[in-house]
């Protein structure tokens, strides 16, 4: 940020900082700094504000700190900045929902610049769901909001005694009472902090009743219905009393280094997100449910409970059922042409009234074949309930599905499920069995706010054979046995059972350049794609964008934004880094070898069913893959990276 040997008193009033400090309204001028990263030469990089603000709730303490250009050319932003942070500040050992855990939102450098599809927001915590390293993205208005407020990263440490909201407006933080807010839907606290705070443009990150209550696998709902989703990041928030994060940027407008170059590409990529099909056709129309029936025709759509690839009621959840009868509107976030988001609307029948934005693919798997479920209208209607209580779609349809199975084989009794009769495809059981498990009510809710995992623990009885997780994650909507290298990614996922970290279905399944059912190459594929899109989390771009985008283009787009000069390669190196600081991240909190492993159902049971009946990933094959893996990446037999590899990468300090 700055050269060595400037005063620093001298260079803080050029700066013009003022932080407001408190719940109490009290300003004061910051009289001192930190450089992140090394004072090195001066910060001039375009698509960044340079900023960290960091809030000490136990302190009531606001403060703000600078990035290095080091640091920047080293991470690029998101998902690189979160795991330099979490790595630097994050103890092993310590309890997720403890004052020592710390929320770090950090955004992308094109992210408010004008590049379309440059949403994306991250943040990284340490996940009470898991156990282990968690990174959580969210799209929509809440990310460019904060950028526009003038914050690249934003930490949020500490504990408040009593409930609290941060507001962030260009610039000034502060600590505000929130003890009205507690207990208020998502959708409650943003109409009324948006009514309080006067302005209908304020972007809001909250939690629910969910959050509050430290369900396991509570999110973080942002921009309207847009989540943090997976792994427990709400919960965090809720432990520190920390009811919700309210932001308006008014000066928007962030410095480029070539704006000239910015907007002519910016048009150029405009250009072919409207002229490739699945950007231009598909997601407008379907949004990414356009997936749902042709999974389910390649034989891998799981079914109550992985037991199946192949759902029988897949009409009834049809994307073109659903888009002709439900969906009422058509949304996109900022500067995005693609509109995917829908919102969809319950018009008739016992729930009529419900809506939601949505249902994504993911949720409507979840919520319907997931748990033997062919209605739409209670897909929505659960939805709804999921956003408006403030927890994760995967992990409650998934554990939902998971107890239907115990359910049906004599595990779980009436007795447990407080009489209702939680058998697969019961609509009224899966909207009991949300209200009841976002707010820990009754036994049945305390025993589904566990999740998979530690309900499996709980009952034994061999549950662990179809207890699908990894790492403590549920898995997404593909069943790898009928498409191998999604095995492999969500094997070796940092985060656990993640389907965003690498999706490798393109090349298996629908190019069809490596065969699907083959373990030959697979590594190899899932490496790149996870290189890939470390940087694509990290600079800020949706993901559906890349299906038009050639890779060759994202290093233009970072040069004209930040100056700074990439190639191709140079680029994937700087994804390969941030992916082994994920993975440093994962080892500290206890990860190895044997937690990059997959459920006994998919090592051992051939599915039933199908295109891809009798097919099954083996421990034999699943091996070859996880070896080859760990060569590939540098990484010892037991899944660490290497000293050399370390060195290779300018990893120091961990």
């Amino acid at each position: 940020m700055f050269k060595k040997g400037v005063n620093k008193l001298a260079m803080l009033k050029r700066c013009n900082v003022k932080i407001s400090i408190s719940a109490w309204h009290c300003q004061i001028k910051l009289l001192d700094f930190t450089v992140l990263g090394g004072m090195d030469e001066m910060f001039s990089y375009g698509g960044y504000t340079g900023k960290v603000f960091r809030v000490n709730l136990t302190d009531n303490k606001v403060s703000e700190e600078h990035l290095s250009g080091k640091l920047v050319e080293k991470h690029l932003g998101g998902r690189g900045f979160g795991a330099y942070f979490f790595n630097k500040e994050i103890k092993p050992g310590i309890d997720p929902l403890g004052q020592e855990n710390k929320l770090i939102f950090s955004t992308g450098p094109l992210m408010g610049t004008g590049v379309p599809c440059a949403v994306k927001v991250n943040l990284t915590t340490k996940s009470p769901h898991t156990g282990i390293y968690l990174e959580t993205m969210a799209s929509g208005y809440f990310g460019p909001e904060l950028k526009f407020a003038g914050c690249d990263v934003l930490i949020v440490e500490g504990r408040s005694e009593e409930p609290v909201y941060l507001w962030i407006k260009d610039g000034e933080v502060e600590i505000k009472k929130a003890r009205h807010l507690w207990g208020m839907f998502t959708s409650t606290t943003q109409e009324f902090l948006r009514r309080e705070l006067g302005d209908l443009r304020v972007q809001i990150a909250c939690i629910g009743p969910s959050g509050e209550r430290l369900v396991k696998f509570a999110s973080i709902i942002a921009s309207e219905r847009r989540a943090f989703g997976r792994g427990g990041a709400g919960a965090v928030m809720g432990s520190k009393k920390l009811k919700a994060i309210a932001v308006r940027g008014t000066k928007r407008k962030i410095h480029v280094s070539n704006p000239e170059r910015v907007k002519e590409l910016s048009m150029k990529i405009g250009k072919i997100l409207k002229s490739t099909p699945i950007t231009a056709q598909d997601y407008p129309k379907y949004g990414t449910n356009m997936s749902t029936t042709v999974i389910n025709e390649f034989g891998f759509y799981p079914t109550k409970n992985f037991q199946s690839g192949v759902f029988s009621g897949i009409k009834a959840v049809s994307e073109g059922k659903w888009r002709n009868e439900f969906v009422v509107k058509d949304v996109s976030c900022p500067g995005c042409p693609i509109r995917c988001g829908k919102i969809s609307l319950v018009r008739e029948g016992p729930l009529t009234g419900f809506v939601t934005e949505g249902p994504e693919y993911e949720t409507t798997w979840a919520l319907g074949a997931q748990c033997g479920n062919d209605r739409l209208d209670v897909i929505i209607a659960a939805d709804s309930l999921c956003d408006m209580y403030g927890v994760d779609t995967i992990t409650a349809g998934n554990t939902i599905g998971f107890a239907m199975e115990c359910f049906e084989k004599g595990l779980l009794t009436k007795e447990d499920t407080d009489g209702i009769d939680l058998r697969f495809g019961n609509h009224h059981a899966i909207l009991k069995a949300i209200h009841c498990m976002a707010i820990k009510q009754g036994k049945l809710g305390e025993m589904l706010s566990l999740g998979v995992r530690d309900l499996s623990s709980k009952l034994g009885h061999g549950t662990e054979r179809f207890a699908i997780h990894v790492k403590g994650l549920e898995l997404p909507a593909y069943d790898p046995r009928g498409v191998w290298g999604m095995g492999l990614t969500y094997a070796t996922s940092n985060r656990g059972g993640c389907h965003l970290k690498s999706w490798t279905i393109g090349d298996e399944v629908i190019a069809q350049t490596v065969p699907r059912w083959t373990v030959k190459g697979k590594a190899k594929l899932v490496i790149r794609i996870q290189n890939m899109r470390a940087v694509f989390n990290s600079v800020g771009i949706c993901l559906f964008a890349t299906k038009g985008l050639t890779w060759k283009l994202i290093p233009e787009v970072l040069e004209a934004v930040t100056g700074i000069k990439y190639t191709s390669d140079e680029l994937l190196g700087v994804g390969e880094r941030i992916y082994t600081l994920e993975r440093i991240a994962a080892v500290k909190c206890g990860v190895n070898k044997k937690d990059d492993t997959l459920p006994r159902r998919i090592l051992e049971e051939p599915l039933p069913e199908g295109p891809a009946k009798g097919k099954y990933l083996s421990l034999e094959n699943f091996n070859y893959m996880l070896n080859e893996y760990y060569r590939l990446r540098g990484w010892d037999e037991n899944g660490i990276p290497k000293k050399e590899t370390l060195k290779r990468l300018g990893i120091t300090n961990v």
